[in-house]
């Protein structure tokens, strides 16, 4: 079925947290379109994390981030915890896809 959804005309990949599943498509979508750009997100952890360290000098894969959001600090405060992090900017990051894929094609 991956196979099947990979075939054709796709501009990109974009991987974001996963397990095993993710490293699959990564590789079957670098055989099946292996000059078409990979972005990956680091920060979501998982498979993206691992692929992002692995392909950090290729030049299709491309690494949106490089902040890792997975160790949350926890402080107490009057007897509560509260959790401190940084919100990862989804919107923004999508439209640094869209416009790489955008210009990769205008050019």
């Amino acid at each position: 079925m991956r196979r099947e959804m990979m075939k054709g005309k796709i501009d990109a990949l974009v991987c974001i947290g996963g397990m095993e599943g993710v490293e699959i498509e990564f590789a079957l979508f670098r055989e099946l379109h292996p000059n078409k750009p990979i972005f990956l997100l680091k920060s979501t952890g998982g498979a993206s994390k691992i692929l992002a360290e692995k392909h950090s000098n290729s030049i299709v894969v491309r690494i949106l981030d490089d902040k890792d959001y997975s160790n949350i600090k926890t402080e107490k405060k009057e007897d509560k915890y509260s959790e401190k992090f940084d919100i990862i900017p989804y919107s923004f990051i999508t439209a640094l896809i869209v416009k790489e894929i955008l210009d990769s094609k205008n050019n």
